[in-house]
């Protein structure tokens, strides 16, 4: 086990120019089933970037662009691009617990959904994120799914609706986190 805090600042070489592509069929892990999967790194100009990662598993499908870029002592930043496709709610919550923070009546729904998550940030020389300089969005959309009625999202369902249900219907869902 390695402390998140013993991790020192990873500086990208400014020398170095690599070009890195890499396919498997599938991968072995104890869960879930991941396969095909393939991923290029690119770093250049002190820049490291994650290009075109594609992974197929067996709760839904991942594609990811990265980049951690090093300019200088006082320039760290680094960015993401997540896009999830037809996940359950508590397959996405357990990926990026920050989601659950987010959009907290999230894990009340069942069905198939969509998340896109993109975000940049600078960084210290701890690689600790510099919360005024993050800027992201968080896009979630659905089709055909039921909502549990519990919680705060259940007492809201048993007022505006005649009679109570155990879940909900939603045709289709569209919610944005900025």
């Amino acid at each position: 086990t390695v402390a998140y805090e013993d991790i020192p600042l990873i500086v990208v070489p400014g020398n170095v120019n690599l070009t890195l592509k890499m396919n498997a069929e599938r991968v072995d892990l104890m869960e879930p089933r991941i396969g095909p999967f393939s991923s290029g790194i690119k770093i250049k100009d002190r820049t490291m970037q994650l290009l075109s990662t594609d992974i197929a598993t067996d709760i839904g499908d991942i594609n990811l662009d990265a980049f951690y870029a090093t300019r200088t002592k006082k320039d760290i930043s680094a960015g993401v691009n997540l896009n999830l496709t037809g996940m359950q709610a508590g397959n996405i919550i357990s990926l990026i617990p920050a989601v659950d923070s987010l959009m907290p009546a999230l894990k009340a729904f069942d069905g198939k959904l969509w998340l896109e998550l993109s975000a940049t940030s600078q960084l210290d020389t701890n690689m600790n994120v510099i919360v005024p300089t993050l800027d992201g969005v968080v896009r979630v959309s659905g089709e055909d799914l039921r909502v549990h009625n519990t919680g705060q999202l259940g007492t809201l369902a048993t007022r505006l609706l005649f009679g109570r249900k155990d879940y909900l219907s939603i045709n289709n869902l569209h919610a944005d986190a900025i």
